[in-house]
């Protein structure tokens, strides 16, 4: 259980995404309900027993949370002893893995801050979304600065748009949509390897980054780095990326997808999630208990 949940906490970092994007449908479709519905009287009986839930679901979601901070505070001693050692030991481990392992122990040793400095296509591992027909892209996400009661975003890509002073907000009567911005990308790829490693549920695919953009929407803002879709075929179910080129084992693992729905708990999300039907499908060869998870 420890194992997955520290595999969670590494590799499920943005997967609110697609879920996320329904919930923003959600909330539009219940501000257009009539307002008739909203002024009906509540019986004080149903009062009290929706309150005596709320007070029970509050005091759920903070001993869950409470859970994932103090199996987040020992993931580094957990990931070195209970998969790298033994990982690292094993004569059969590809070299890339051993990489990948050896820069992801680093990695977790770094303050969040510091993780967040790196522009996605960088990261050890990425999510990979297809935003529309045809159109795949690599994924980041604002990293808000918790110290501010703002909650300015501090991520390399809000910087690099601020640099071209590019502004990003939320117009209620507007249509929230996906923007790109070519200027940044041609400066971006002067300097940027554009070559990444994705991974479908089946296979490895090497791609290349060809424009970057950013969406903001009301429950749901990112940055994606669209993926040239020549190198894929339309029944290619892109999972995620790296800039290390994986070597994967493709199979799925029903025990340890059993494992996540069980303590999987999105009545505790801010925003909708379809989080409980995460499934494994590939682990990393040649190390044990170390699974990747895609919606």
């Amino acid at each position: 259980m420890k194992q997955l949940l520290l595999l969670l906490s590494i590799v499920l970092k943005s997967a609110l995404l697609l879920s996320c994007s329904q919930g923003e449908a959600k909330q539009e479709a219940k501000a257009a309900e009539p307002e008739a519905i909203s002024q009906t009287t509540t019986p004080p009986a149903i009062k009290a027993h929706s309150e005596l839930n709320r007070e029970k679901l509050v005091s759920e979601c903070e001993a869950y949370y409470d859970e994932w901070e103090r199996l987040n505070a020992g993931k580094v001693d957990l990931f070195e002893k209970n998969i790298l050692a033994k990982a690292l030991a094993n004569p059969g481990l590809p070299e890339q893995n051993r990489k990948f392992l050896l820069a992801l122990k680093e990695y977790l040793r770094q303050p969040v801050t510091e993780q967040g400095k790196t522009l996605a296509p960088q990261q050890l591992l990425f999510p990979v979304f297809n935003l529309n027909e045809g159109e795949l892209g690599v994924i980041s996400f604002p990293q808000y600065d918790t110290k501010d009661e703002t909650f300015t975003d501090i991520s390399v890509e809000r910087t690099m748009l601020n640099s071209h002073r590019i502004a990003t907000t939320t117009d209620p009567h507007t249509e929230t949509k996906l923007v790109y911005h070519k200027q940044v990308a041609d400066s971006l790829f002067k300097h940027l390897n554009k070559t990444v490693y994705t991974f479908t549920d089946q296979k490895p695919v090497k791609a290349e980054l060809q424009n970057f953009g950013s969406y903001t929407g009301e429950c749901l803002e990112y940055y994606n780095y669209q993926l040239n879709p020549q190198p894929y075929s339309p029944s290619d179910r892109v999972m995620i990326g790296s800039k290390y080129n994986l070597e994967l084992t493709y199979k799925n693992q029903p025990e340890i997808d059993k494992l996540h729905k069980a303590q999987s708990k999105p009545q505790c999300y801010d925003c909708p999630t379809s989080e409980e039907f995460t499934k494994t499908f590939a682990s990393l060869k040649g190390v044990e208990g170390l699974y990747f998870p895609a919606k």
